[in-house]
């Protein structure tokens, strides 16, 4: 028998790949239609989340068929289209409100993110909710507030660093376990931003950071303490 060409064998493939989704979107379409608009209340709404369901499903659709429970794979896979049409029907708005309380762009960036996230963990409890546009509103309260928390306790720990601290023997008193390039973002970018991370958050001592930079002990004080007065310098505008 005449073996087939790669190119049609790869077509043969995609063919039987199709005939698969569209048995699976004929099988259980009504099933997720009646979910998603149950949860949307809007036909079109519930289409748009479907079609993109069913996109993802082609996309992966070898990892797909390995699932152990097909149904239940595509009501994780709708859930997750439900929560990316809340994220596009909700973006600017969630982002404006951020803007108008942190008065910052890449941080409101990263708290509607994290409001995102955390909408992922709790995927049940905000598809139950009966105002999910509410819900969102009040994880995003959440997450500037715990910014806020967390900006306050660094700023507060960095700018009580005298001047003359022995950076060289104190390993132990560090900043909280937190994620300064998202809370200082404006910041991040200064060269010795990473040199302050790693002494207080990471709590690294002074002699291994100059020797990973190739300076001597003095020299790493220095530019230590010369990104302590960046950071000061911007807390008190901040706070201005």
């Amino acid at each position: 028998m005449k073996k087939l060409e790669p190119e049609k064998q790869s077509l043969g493939v995609i063919f039987q790949q199709q005939k698969v989704i569209g048995d699976l979107y004929n099988e259980h379409y009504e099933m997720l239609f009646k979910y998603a608009h149950q949860i949307l209340q809007n036909e079109a709404a519930a289409e748009e989340v479907i079609q993109e369901t069913f996109r993802a499903v082609s996309m992966n659709i070898e990892k797909f068929l390995k699932s152990d429970n097909i149904k239940e794979s595509l009501i994780r896979t709708l859930q997750v289209s439900i929560i990316t049409y809340l994220y596009n029907k909700n973006y600017k708005m969630l982002f404006e409100y951020a803007c108008s309380i942190l008065r910052n762009k890449d941080t409101s960036q990263e708290v509607v993110q994290e409001t995102f996230r955390v909408a992922c963990e709790k995927i049940e409890d905000l598809l139950k909710s009966q105002d999910m546009t509410g819900w969102l509103v009040r994880a995003l309260q959440f997450s500037i507030k715990r910014y806020k928390r967390q900006k306050q306790t660094i700023s507060k720990y960095i700018a009580q660093v005298p001047d003359d601290f022995d950076f060289e023997n104190i390993v132990d008193e560090r900043l909280p376990d937190e994620d300064v390039k998202i809370l200082y973002s404006d910041l991040a970018k200064h060269k010795d931003f990473d040199l302050l991370t790693e002494f207080a958050v990471d709590g690294k001592p002074i002699k291994e950071i100059a020797e990973k930079r190739h300076i001597s002990i003095d020299a790493c004080n220095k530019r230590l303490s010369r990104i302590k007065k960046v950071f000061r310098d911007k807390i008190s505008k901040d706070n201005k």
